[in-house]
Formats: structure tokens, C-alpha cells, sequence
């Protein structure tokens, strides 16, 4: 009964079991571009292991496009030859159960699963059909439960992100350096007042530590606090359970503690970052579902990162103690933190995590994206751990999440389910819109400048406070946008000694700022201006069109503006492409998701393009010669082109002459032009595709 049959190119018939239980003959249709890739069922059956949970709010193919975007493999329908096989009620029992209840029928196949995902055909009625999509084993379900709850990943760093821990001899290292600091002679008021300030602090922190490592007590405020035994935290069930020496530091937020409760040298002092607990708390608030599941990944030893995260988290509102083994990762030393290592076990998807760290550059390089980078807590330095406008670090850092939040499920709701509803049978798999992102919202809050209000001064290289002020912020004008730079100059917070050269060209999306310089680069995030000049110190003053020119953040490409970044690669540029940041980030995100054989052609559409009547598609000749030519056979009457709401068109395809000597479409561009409501200066994502014969996709960008 295993045996397949073969029918028409593309087609094969096979058998569909669930589990020994015969359902019936259905025929599976591959993909034209499915020519020597292996088959999709292997045994030339089709085997349902189980089906997967019901779900409340999402359909299928919705969480199966967060989690595995585009990844249809093939089309199932009951087979058409009933003359030879009969229809099937089962069969059709399992297409209406899948349909009805929002559930798929899962395949095991490997290291991943195949889901049947029920589908309604408008050209086949009643007839049993689906499409087969593969995910990561054990993804689907993880992820189905988070997107029904409207729940996203936090993963929390630990060091000098959400705490600051030391033992003696970090202590005693940080004392001498500031002992050394205050003996320089060149040392201004401020400076050595400050630097007073921050010995002061430390020197107490090192009373503290001491009287709890030769005393088990310490004296705060002419009274005695002993140290109380509290268990530690098991990794995993039937471990031993360590009861360590604690002292909760009395008005503040401050925990002493010992690693090895035998061992007085593995005692820290530990700093909990101000605000904290009010974060926790919102947190693992929940109303009908929990909208935050909390991961830490850190390069801390063990031992340390789980008494680290009891004292954080010691009632387990974020994280249980059943569940602390998966969700508490320690990378090795040397290593990169990933969040595919952080999510190993198929508990959730990159897509829907966002990464709380003071440091951005210990993150592989593909997660950095959704990394948000937190100002390094330092409470010698900054106590209160306040920014400038008196609000605590961690209280910005709620608001930025809770908006994170909302852009990814405003997309996934307001877009993404929408597209699913609509779909049929006879769509293709291409036909979805692209996947929410959390790293998209991510990214948005990255280029915020905090300033801490209580210092200016780091505990490393304290010239001067006017000089430290200086280096810190020419150190972060990387990280800064245009509209933020503008803004510091004109608040006499980056003094230039030079011309601001908006000319020149640089790659990056930022500006940099050297030797009191700062260049605003063509290809980053700002538009050409004329030159500014300023003598050093002096204010700098923009006009209305300066200023304009400089918050638009406009990223540009072109024949001869190149950038090295990710898109740049699978992205041609036949003309120049001005991309405000909502572009740039959609066409980030369609390259993330398609990483396409043929590159996008993205340029700005010009008159030609869009002329009544005489409206003609120009592609250049090195584009026609490398990609279009070697697919395909010009003139062509029957290309098909597709577009965003689904439709599609047939149009003529011909070679121009002479100096437009590429490929050319003529025919039918009008109704491409009035179905996509192209205009002049609007930019237009093309996308040619080879299944079989060249296909073209328009998309635009919007703003």
C-alpha cells in the first residue's frame, strides 16, 4: 500500500496514514523549483504521528510563518483519480477537525516536522485539501502557546545589566584605582569631588563585605544585621541544595552572599539595579495570560548565575524553579551568546525575543538586532541609576518593552492574520506578508542616548569631568542618529573644530565623531546639506531646511553609493534610493526572510515608469545580462507578474534598443502601474523568482 504513483509532471499520488489507520490516496504537488532536492516524504507515504494542539486565536499558518517564513514544501489534496481510489470520510473528517479546531496534522521528518495545514479551495469544493509546511521539531507548539497568550521573550543579562557584584578583591582593585585617580594634580574641583564621592561609597561597600565575611554581621545605622540561611537554588530536580549565609542590606537594595557556604573568599556583595523590582512586577503581571517569558543568558559560571537570579527572582514569579534549567543558559567564556543556543530546546523562536545586555558585542552578530542596550550599571559611580530626567534606567527600560510589545503584535495582528484569512488553496506560499519581527521594535529604541544624572564620570580615565563628558558622548555618537547629533550641537554638547562634511561617504547607520569632528555620512542615516561651520565652543545654529534635512535619516543607495551591510548583498541599485528608516527596515526584513537567488531590484520610480499611455518598465543591461537572460528567453508575452494584495498579471517582455539596451516591460505595465498605485519618486522592491520560468513579484516600500 506504500507504493506511490506517479501522474502528471509535478504530481505524485501516495498513500496518507495517521498513525496504522489508512485515510485514503491523496496527491501530492511539488513546487516546479523541487527538481533534485530530495523528496518531502522520503518513504513515499505520508505518515501523521499526531495532531497538534487546537488553537484559540491563531490560525496555523500564521504561527507557522513567524516561525519558519516561506517554508511550504508542498500543496496535498484528496486525489483526483476517485475512479482508481475511492473518497475517503476519513479524510475528510481530518481536513474539517484541522480546519474547525485550528490545528495542524504533523509528519515527523528528521530533526524537523512537517505540518498539514488545512486549507479551502475556491476551484475544488469540498475536496480535502492542504499545505505542507516544515518547521523545527517542537517549535510549533511552544510558539502556538505564546502567540495565543500575545506573549513575547525577554532574555536578561546579568552583570552590571540587572546587578553590579563584587567580592574583595574587585573591591580592593577599584579603591586603589581611584586612590590613584585622586592623586593626579591636574584634577579639577568637580573631578576630585566626585571622585571623593565614589571612594566614599566603595570604601563602604568593602566595611560591609569584610564584617560579613569575619563576622557573619554587619552595623547599619548603629545596629547589628546577622546573616540568615536561605537554600539556594537547584538546576535540576535531586541535586544537592546548598543553604548559603545571607544579609539583606537594610535601606538599600543590596544583598550579601556566599557562593560556598564553607568558602568566607566566595562571599559578594551584590548590587540590585534601582527599580528592579518594579519591572519584575510588571513583568509577570497577568490579566487573562502572562505577556512575558523571561530567559537569562550570561557568561557567568553556574553556581554564580543561579544565586545571582535567586536573589532577583526568589518567589520564581519569572521563572519557576522546574523550568530554571531551560531557561537559565551560562555561555562559556571566549564564546558568543546566541539566542539560538538560548532557545536549543525549541522553547521559542528569534522572531519573538528581545535581549536585554550592557553589551551589544558579545552577541552573535545575527542577534544583535534585537538586542537592547542598557547603560552599564555602576552604583559607585551612579546610585540612583536616574537619567536626566529623573527616572530610574529600568523604568525607561519598562516602557520601552511594553512598546516593543505592542509593535510586533499590532503587525502580527493587524497584518499578518488578516493575510491568512484571505488565503486559498490555489494561493502560493510567497502570497503571505512578511514575518512580525520583535527585532524590528528593537531596533527602533536602540539609538536613545541615556545620560545618568548623578555622574558624568566613569571609574576608568578620569582626566577631567568636562574632558570625560566629552569622550563619552564622542564615544557614543556612533549609536547616535542624525536628529540626535543635531540636537546635542545645538545644546553645545559636541563642540566642532571642523566642517560637518555631509559629502563624504560613509557606511554605517550613524555618524562618527573623532578629534572633535563629526561627519554625517551620504549613506547613513541623513540627507546631503551644506557645509556648517563653527568655530570650537560655539554654538551651532540650523535652519529650518538644515534641520529638516538632518531628522529625515534618510539612508541612501545607488550605482555608486555602496554599503556593506547584510541587505546590501541580495539588493541592486540601478539609480539613486533615498529610504526613510520604515523603508530600510522593510526591506531588511524582506531580505531576512527571502535571502532571494536573483536580487531585489530596488529603485525609484521616474517618470517613464508611470506615464499615461506610454508607460514602459526599464531594467539595465547588466541587470537583463547577469539575471533575467539567463532565466528566461526575450521577447516574452506571458511573464507573470504578482503582487502584494494577491492579483496578478500577464505582460510582454521585450529587449530596448540603444542606450536602454535591457529588458523592458511594455504590455500590461499599466495595469502593474494602476493595481500597485505607483507613482513618481515612490520606491519599488522587484523580485524575480525561478520556479520553473521567471516570475516577478512588485512590492512597494512604503513610508
Amino acid at each position: 500500500m506504500a507504493a506511490s504513483l506517479t501522474g502528471a509532471a509535478g504530481v505524485r499520488t501516495m498513500p496518507m496514514f495517521e498513525g496504522d489507520v489508512f485515510f485514503g490516496y491523496v496527491d501530492v504537488l511539488l513546487p516546479p523549483s523541487s527538481g533534485g532536492r530530495e523528496p518531502v516524504f522520503r518513504k513515499n507515504e505520508i505518515r501523521i504521528s499526531r495532531r497538534s494542539p487546537a488553537s484559540d486565536r491563531c490560525p496555523p499558518l500564521a504561527v507557522l510563518q513567524v516561525i519558519s517564513a516561506y517554508s511550504m514544501r508542498c500543496k496535498i489534496q484528496e486525489s483526483t483519480t476517485l475512479d482508481i481510489h475511492p473518497r475517503s470520510p476519513l479524510l475528510n473528517s481530518l481536513h474539517s477537525t484541522c480546519w474547525n479546531q485550528r490545528m495542524t496534522a504533523v509528519v515527523d521528518a528528521g530533526l524537523e516536522e512537517l505540518h498539514l495545514v488545512a486549507m479551502q479551495s475556491k476551484v475544488e469544493k469540498g475536496v480535502p485539501c492542504f499545505w505542507c509546511w516544515s518547521a523545527q521539531e517542537g517549535l510549533y507548539e511552544t510558539c502556538l502557546g505564546m502567540l495565543n497568550q500575545r506573549c513575547i521573550a525577554i532574555v536578561f543579562d546579568l552583570d552590571e545589566t540587572i546587578i553590579f557584584a563584587s567580592n574583595e578583591k574587585k573591591i580592593e582593585t577599584h579603591m586603589e584605582e581611584i586612590k590613584s585617580d585622586l592623586k593626579n594634580s591636574e584634577l579639577d574641583a568637580v573631578t576630585q569631588l566626585v571622585l571623593q564621592n565614589q571612594l566614599c561609597r566603595v570604601s563602604k561597600d568593602n566595611t560591609f563585605l569584610k564584617d560579613f565575611v569575619h563576622k557573619g554581621a554587619i552595623t547599619v545605622d548603629h545596629e547589628i544585621v546577622r546573616n540568615q540561611h536561605e537554600k539556594g537554588m537547584l538546576y535540576k530536580p535531586g541535586g544537592l541544595q546548598l543553604v548559603r549565609p545571607v544579609i539583606r542590606v537594610p535601606k538599600r537594595n543590596a544583598v550579601l552572599t556566599r557562593l560556598n557556604p564553607m568558602d568566607p573568599r566566595s562571599s559578594y556583595f551584590v548590587n540590585i539595579r534601582p527599580g528592579w523590582d518594579n519591572l519584575k512586577t510588571y513583568l509577570s503581571k497577568t490579566s487573562r495570560w502572562r505577556k512575558y517569558k523571561v530567559y537569562v543568558c550570561t557568561k557567568a559560571g553556574r553556581q554564580y548565575a543561579l544565586e545571582a537570579w535567586r536573589l532577583l527572582d526568589p518567589e520564581g514569579s519569572l521563572i519557576s524553579s522546574e523550568e530554571i534549567s531551560q531557561r537559565l543558559v551560562c555561555v562559556r567564556p571566549g564564546s558568543k551568546k546566541s539566542l539560538k543556543r538560548v532557545f536549543q530546546k525549541s522553547s521559542c523562536h528569534p522572531n519573538m525575543a528581545m535581549v536585554i545586555d550592557d553589551r551589544m558585542n558579545v552577541w552573535d552578530d545575527k542577534d544583535k538586532r534585537r538586542v537592547h542596550n542598557l547603560p552599564p550599571y555602576t552604583p559607585s559611580v551612579c546610585p540612583e541609576d536616574k537619567v536626566v530626567n529623573g527616572c530610574y534606567v529600568l523604568q525607561i527600560l519598562r516602557d520601552y518593552i511594553s512598546e516593543v510589545h505592542k509593535g510586533f503584535f499590532s503587525e502580527f495582528d493587524g497584518m499578518l492574520l488578516k493575510k491568512v484569512d484571505g488565503l486559498m488553496y490555489e494561493n502560493d506560499g510567497l502570497d503571505l506578508v512578511y514575518t512580525p519581527d520583535v527585532g524590528d521594535y528593537v531596533e527602533l529604541t536602540n539609538n536613545k542616548i541615556v545620560e545618568h544624572s548623578d555622574s558624568p564620570i566613569s571609574p576608568k580615565n578620569t582626566k577631567s569631568a568636562k574632558g570625560e563628558v566629552g569622550a563619552r558622548i564622542n564615544g557614543e555618537v556612533d549609536t547616535m542618529d542624525l536628529h540626535e547629533v543635531s540636537i546635542l550641537v545645538a545644546a553645545k554638547k559636541i563642540k566642532i573644530a571642523d566642517t560637518i562634511d555631509i559629502s563624504s561617504s560613509s557606511e554605517g547607520d550613524g555618524a562618527a565623531a573623532k578629534d572633535h569632528v563629526v561627519k554625517l555620512g551620504e549613506e547613513g542615516d541623513g540627507a546631503a546639506a551644506s557645509d556648517l561651520h563653527a568655530s570650537a565652543g560655539a554654538p551651532v545654529h540650523l535652519d529650518d531646511a538644515a534641520a529638516a534635512r538632518l531628522s529625515a535619516k534618510l539612508t541612501r543607495r545607488g550605482p555608486r553609493i555602496k554599503g556593506g551591510q547584510t541587505f546590501d548583498k541580495y539588493c541592486v541599485f540601478p539609480n539613486l534610493v533615498e529610504m526613510y528608516p520604515e523603508q530600510l527596515e522593510a526591506l531588511k526584513h524582506q531580505v531576512r526572510e527571502t535571502r532571494p537567488a536573483i536580487p531585489f531590484y530596488v529603485c525609484t520610480i521616474k517618470g517613464a515608469s508611470t506615464l499615461r499611455g506610454k508607460s514602459k518598465m526599464y531594467f539595465t543591461r547588466k541587470f537583463t545580462q547577469k539575471y533575467i537572460l539567463k532565466n528566461m528567453n526575450i521577447p516574452a508575452d506571458d511573464v507573470e507578474v504578482s503582487f502584494k494584495n494577491g492579483s496578478s498579471v500577464q505582460v510582454r517582455m521585450i529587449m530596448g534598443k540603444g542606450k536602454n539596451k535591457g529588458a523592458m516591460i511594455t504590455t500590461n505595465w499599466r495595469v502593474v502601474v494602476q493595481d500597485t498605485n505607483m507613482k513618481d519618486n515612490d520606491i519599488f522592491v522587484f523580485w524575480f523568482r525561478s520556479n520553473g520560468r521567471l516570475k516577478l513579484l512588485v512590492r512597494k516600500l512604503k513610508k
